[in-house]
């Protein structure tokens, strides 16, 4: 028996580049998916979602190339973060190895007095999370909520409620808990969410976020308000 668990990350073409892109890069990641436990995807036409049209195309290369590696990030921080109630690598691994699943990955952060409610409003319609079904159709989810100092139980407790609100009934989940002094007056959720391959997806029906007052918020760069990718078994 081994604990390791071998992992790829890559992009996927955007739709302008044609079929023959498209194809030589959906066999590459068959090949890979056969080789890994998990390949972390991040598909390029999401991210035209998270940009405006009149981004330069060489910034749109360079915010993918950006936010695979912050996935990339993203994970090892889910990993190494010493935290309230810890996710590690074996909770990682009981969701991935030998379960062929597929899945989708997703950070996003947030400030201000509704901060909880915005991050899980922005995981729901992420791009990442295909719009919320991902959580919908996911049989597995480990959330990992991180905060400043000033992160408060009913915080962790409504974003934890919220987010599964989203998943079917029964989903098996895991939630870790950080405070991390860097993100004083900041939230941060991370989500991995799986769902076994072979498995019917579900046909969910609509879910929204509890409301919130409105408040006025900070413009922010795409690769800050939230960032994502898939991952394939």
């Amino acid at each position: 028996w081994s604990s390791d668990v071998c992992s790829s990350d890559l992009t996927q073409p955007f739709d302008f580049e044609g079929s023959l892109r498209r194809f030589n890069a959906e066999q590459g990641l068959r090949e890979i998916r056969a080789a890994a436990d998990a390949v972390i995807v991040l598909p390029n036409q999401r991210l035209r979602g998270l940009l405006n049209d009149r981004t330069p195309a060489t910034e749109t290369f360079q915010h993918a190339n950006e936010l695979l590696a912050q996935s990339i990030a993203g994970i090892w921080r889910l990993l190494s973060r010493p935290g309230l109630l810890p996710l590690d690598f074996a909770n990682l691994e009981k969701f991935l190895r030998g379960r062929h699943s597929e899945s989708a990955f997703a950070i996003t952060e947030t400030s201000g007095e509704s901060r909880a409610l915005n991050a899980v409003d922005q995981l729901v319609h992420s791009p990442f999370l295909d719009q919320g079904r991902a959580l919908a159709e996911a049989d597995g989810v480990l959330l990992s909520i991180a905060g400043g100092p000033d992160l408060t139980i009913s915080e962790i407790d409504r974003v934890t409620k919220e987010v599964l609100k989203q998943c079917r009934d029964g989903v098996a989940s895991v939630v870790g808990t950080a405070i991390d002094d860097s993100l004083a007056g900041r939230l941060q959720l991370t989500v991995v969410a799986t769902r076994q391959a072979g498995k019917e997806p579900v046909d969910p029906a609509p879910r929204t976020v509890a409301s919130q007052p409105p408040e006025s918020t900070t413009p922010r760069t795409p690769d800050a308000e939230g960032i994502g990718g898939e991952l394939f078994n």
